[in-house]
């Protein structure tokens, strides 16, 4: 019996980046038992996203669902009717601007879920690409000791959402058509789905990485300042609060942390930054020389 992998691929807006995702989707090398099904989820793109999907679909096989592009549905909902569509064993999710880096990530993920049932989803840390910067870096130590994965603590999660983003997660087929649908209240998707899978098992970060996730100033959270992604976060953690109310003691707990940060910025802390900002900037500019001399050798 063939083992279906849903891509989950989601769009909005990124026509610049999207043959990048999509040429890391048919790099993948699978086994014979496997065959994929990729379904677009495209929010009404204006800027010819789907176009180059549908152009790209005419030359590479496979199944292909495209859904519905009448009306602009935001993030949270178009990740809903989304994940209404999948019946596949698995759920491999990549976002239109984030790409696979590697041709084994599918089969990586899909190994370790078929050898450890208590787990339902698995991710790793990914590369970041400062996209007004142009250059890649890693924000976490991408190497695990001991077993080669280390799993997530649900109350870690609810405190500090841990998983860095969508794109590196291969999901549970049965788990993401039983997610509850309370979650789709939030203005946020990740967090709380994260949350919510802990109804099904393990969540679980597998060392090394596999794929590349691009920030850049135009993103809904990572183009706000400090204060917009504190003011941010504590609304997450409001939303969380309504859909997940017997955390709450957790999601308390990291309010305070939050409001206690904001607090602890005084004066003097903002002088030292302006002062200390020179240094910064060199040291960046010191590692993108280095990384350039060595991209030269």
């Amino acid at each position: 019996m063939k083992q279906q992998i849903d891509i989950l691929l989601v769009i909005y807006n990124q026509s610049q980046y999207i043959l990048q995702a999509l040429d890391g989707i048919f790099a993948q090398r699978l086994n014979d038992n496997q065959q994929l099904c990729i379904i677009v989820a495209d929010d009404c793109s204006t800027d010819g996203t789907l176009n180059i999907i549908k152009t790209y679909a005419q030359k590479h096989k496979a199944e292909w669902v495209f859904l519905p592009n009448e009306k602009n549905l935001g993030h949270v909902r178009n990740y809903q009717r989304a994940f209404a569509a999948c019946t596949g064993d698995y759920v491999a999710i990549i976002e239109g601007d984030d790409y696979w880096s590697s041709p084994l990530h599918l089969q990586m993920h899909i190994d370790f879920l078929e050898s450890h049932p208590e787990c339902v989803l698995t991710t790793q840390c990914p590369v970041w690409y400062y996209e007004e910067e142009k250059y890649f870096d890693l924000r976490e130590n991408i190497y695990i000791g001991g077993m080669g994965y280390r799993a997530i603590s649900i109350i870690d999660e609810i405190r500090d959402n841990q998983i860095t983003n969508l794109s590196s997660c291969v999901i549970r087929g049965h788990a993401i058509r039983n997610i509850d649908k309370k979650i789709f209240t939030c203005s946020i998707l990740d967090w709380p789905l994260y949350i919510d899978l802990y109804r099904f098992g393990l969540l679980c970060v597998l060392s090394g990485t596999s794929n590349v996730y691009r920030s850049n100033n135009s993103g809904i959270y990572s183009g706000l300042d400090d204060d917009g992604q504190k003011q941010a976060r504590l609304r997450y953690l409001n939303d969380l609060a309504k859909v997940f109310p017997q955390y709450e003691p957790y999601l308390n707990e990291a309010k305070d942390k939050l409001m206690l940060k904001k607090k602890t910025k005084s004066a003097t802390h903002r002088i030292a930054e302006v002062l200390l900002y020179p240094f910064v900037a060199i040291h960046r500019l010191c590692r993108r020389i280095a990384r350039i001399y060595k991209q030269m050798l």
